[in-house]
């Protein structure tokens, strides 16, 4: 299946599927990720599962420049002051959408992923205070399920921020809708981050991605 480009303002009917809670930490379930081999039960018949998979898409710098741009673009209207990015992927699209609006921009993790131990010691784990009052914008790479934009707009809202708006460079069909995205696809995307190596202390600096 194709996937369908989508910038701009969305709203979905759909609620997010609950989100289980473990000593204060988040977990989403990872569609894409190792579940371990199969049931050895002799009694389980292996189910083949390859006809709901989809292709890999590769995105470029170039392209993913462009998307950012036009994100960007269309969040222009919210005026966000603050921009959030949640860990992994979203600190990069937040950070370059933040860039490119000149608005100040904080890396939150809100959830726990093997991958995000590579930027251990420069992310908050919660809500910075400063965005009381402001108009904020809450971004990660890709909106499945929508948990953890949910609980990052609930958590910016008691953190007392005067209007929040959700932002993703993809959406699953069916799944949670942000108010602007790029893409809503089923296809597994490769990111340009996918091959950056992150070194754990340093800062991040989104000028230095290429984008």
């Amino acid at each position: 299946m194709a996937s369908r480009r989508v910038v701009g303002k969305k709203r979905s009917s759909s609620k997010p599927r609950a989100a289980s809670q473990t000593a204060g930490a988040v977990f989403e379930p990872d569609e894409y990720g190792a579940q371990g081999g199969m049931p050895s039960a002799p009694s389980l018949t292996p189910v083949d599962r390859s006809e709901g998979r989809h292709g890999a898409r590769e995105l470029s710098w170039a392209e993913f420049d462009r998307q950012v741009r036009a994100l960007a673009a269309a969040a222009k209207a919210l005026k966000p002051g603050k921009v959030v990015g949640l860990a992994h992927g979203g600190v990069f699209v937040g950070g370059a959408i933040a860039s490119a609006l000149k608005a100040d921009f904080f890396p939150v993790r809100l959830m726990r992923r093997s991958r995000d131990t590579q930027l251990a010691g420069t992310i908050s784990e919660s809500m910075p205070q400063t965005l009381k009052g402001q108009s904020v914008l809450i971004v990660d790479d890709v909106a499945g399920s929508g948990d953890s934009l949910e609980l990052a707009v609930r958590l910016a809202k008691a953190a007392g921020a005067k209007k929040v708006a959700t932002a993703a460079l993809v959406k699953r069909p069916g799944g949670f809708a942000p108010d602007f995205c790029s893409y809503e696809s089923r296809e597994f995307f490769v990111f340009p981050w996918d091959y950056q190596e992150v070194t754990t202390g340093e800062a991040f600096d989104p000028t230095t991605l290429g984008v």
